[in-house]
């Protein structure tokens, strides 16, 4: 999962998706060429790392779902105090 936050934040991604109908599909051979197996943390709607969780959107039609991260920055180093 690390490559995959640190490209995210390489490209200033600031939410992330997870899908139910390809992230549940392990043996579909499009699950493992993006690399979902990767981050599979994400099936579960809670935090994870510096994903913080923010809404289940389900279609009441196929019962599919997604699951909404919003991705916290990086903390930056603080610069240091003045002198007294």
């Amino acid at each position: 999962m690390r490559k995959f936050t640190e490209t995210c934040y390489k490209w200033n991604v600031t939410y992330v998706v997870w899908d139910s109908r390809l992230g549940f599909s392990y043996q579909d051979r499009y699950f493992w060429m993006n690399g979902l197996n990767d981050i599979q943390a994400l099936a579960e709607p809670k935090n994870v790392g510096p994903y913080e969780f923010v809404t289940k959107l389900t279609s009441e039609y196929s019962g599919r779902y997604v699951h909404l991260f919003r991705l916290k920055k990086p903390q930056t180093a603080l610069p240091p105090a003045p002198a007294p």
